[in-house]
């Protein structure tokens, strides 16, 4: 049997990967621990996560939101290939199933081959670990370690690390001293704002607004669109509360529109929730429905109903549709801040920060409101607007900090049809549905 010949261009790769693999054990290792940034804050949540120091760990060293989690990573680059990366996500969805079948359908995920399991105290985190391996690597196979740990707020983060190329004993150092170094804090703005929404389940909502009817101007003056949205309370176990709404912009050219259609509980943890965008309420292929029981969300979409995805949200999140609401009585409190976990139609679970927006200058003269409040949406393009309320607390002007600034200030219903009259229709129907009994 004679031996494939191997070429030395091949051979010389080879040799420097390998030595690149040396010198990174050598830059990560540091007797038994590895050697690691500071950890990075994930601000408000109170949770703070290390990533591995080093030239050749290339990471934006910051945390960013993606589909209903915030995730920071880093990626260990030799001769412009991934040698090893390092993954956290911080999950805002408890994770209520087992564990290890979660950790099994994630080394799936990378087809690889579970080869041990087990559970481990270290720093701050109680962790369920899974390691996998794969034959599929680059120059040889690939080792998976993954994390998973339920955090004391009901949130769970997970962390992945990959080694793609031997040096285990490098690898099960670095994944161990991550954990030892995240830190785990207590965030005053989530805890008042579980208090928040616990409040408004058990009391109701005192401030509910009856009706809520703007007009979109733009940075140049134009009305770019509107938006009208209607709230009702009433006796009826399931339709306890009911919201209804429509918006419509046109800027440069683009027009979006979107129309939704909400009832719930009086607690809202069991709810119903469709979203038609864009076009009338005909179009039903256009939207989807949300529907929320026993904690879970289940999503679907178009007029089939198809289920195409679902998830579990704590016990006090807030659906979108009843923030406004929400932000009436987080006006009329006392409370200088609170992050609402938000269920959104478009990303899942979403924080949304409540807090003072300042009353001052030529705006405070010319509209005289009673409040201020500012809402910051952590989202994947994040958002920032401020909503100014009269004392009967209606939405008198909304500044939505975007390029180009969009404000939108209080009409009379009877305007916003006469500019326009093709959505009468549409308007006047969900004006009729939430018309309140109360």
């Amino acid at each position: 049997m004679t031996a494939k010949k191997i070429g030395l261009d091949k051979v010389y790769l080879l040799a420097l990967f390998a030595a690149g693999l040396g010198v990174a054990a050598l830059m990560i290792r540091n007797g038994h621990k590895a050697r690691l940034t500071e950890p990075v804050a994930l601000g408000i949540m109170g949770f703070e996560a290390p990533l591995p120091a080093g030239e050749s760990w290339d990471g934006s060293g910051r945390w960013t939101f993606s589909q209903g989690s915030f995730v920071l990573e880093s990626q260990l680059i030799m001769n412009r290939r991934a040698a090893a990366m390092v993954k956290w996500r911080y999950l805002l969805s408890p994770v209520n199933a087992d564990a290890q079948q979660l950790l099994m359908l994630k080394a799936r995920s990378y087809n690889a081959v579970a080869v041990a399991n087990g559970r481990c105290q270290k720093g701050q985190l109680t962790i369920d670990w899974l390691r996998a391996e794969s034959d599929s690597g680059w120059f040889g196979g690939e080792i998976f370690m993954f994390g998973l740990a339920n955090l004391p707020n009901g949130h769970t983060v997970m962390l992945e690390v990959a080694q793609f190329g031997g040096m285990s004993e490098m690898f099960d150092v670095l994944f161990e001293s991550l954990f030892e170094k995240a830190v785990i804090k207590t965030s005053e703005p989530l805890e008042a704002g579980r208090k928040f929404v616990n409040e408004l389940k058990e009391k109701g909502f005192g401030h509910l607004p009856k009706s809520l009817m703007s007009m979109m101007v733009g940075g140049s003056g134009r009305t770019a669109g509107f938006t009208v949205s209607g709230y009702s309370i009433s006796d009826e176990p399931n339709q306890a509360l009911k919201s209804a709404g429509v918006y419509f912009i046109s800027i440069g050219g683009r027009k979006l529109s979107e129309q939704s259609a909400f009832k719930a509980n009086k607690s809202f943890d069991d709810f119903q929730w469709s979203v038609v965008s864009p076009g009338a309420f005909s179009q039903a292929a256009a939207g989807r429905s949300l529907l929320l029981k026993d904690g879970i969300v289940s999503v679907h979409s178009g007029s089939a109903g198809n289920l195409i995805d679902t998830f579990a949200v704590p016990e006090n999140a807030l659906p979108e549709p009843l923030l406004d609401a929400a932000v009436c009585e987080f006006a009329a409190g006392s409370q200088k801040t609170v992050m609402i976990e938000m269920i959104n139609s478009d990303y899942g679970l979403v924080p949304a920060i409540l807090s003072r927006g300042e009353i001052s200058g030529e705006l405070a003269k010319r509209i005289n409101p009673a409040y201020a409040v500012q809402i910051d949406m952590l989202h994947n393009t994040g958002s920032t607007q401020v909503i100014y309320l009269n004392s009967a607390f209606e939405a008198i002007r909304i500044e939505v900090q975007t390029t180009p600034a969009v404000v939108l200030e209080h009409f009379d219903l009877s305007e916003i049809i006469n500019n326009y009259p093709q959505w009468q229709s549409v308007i006047e129907a969900i004006v009729a549905a939430v018309k309140n009994k109360n």
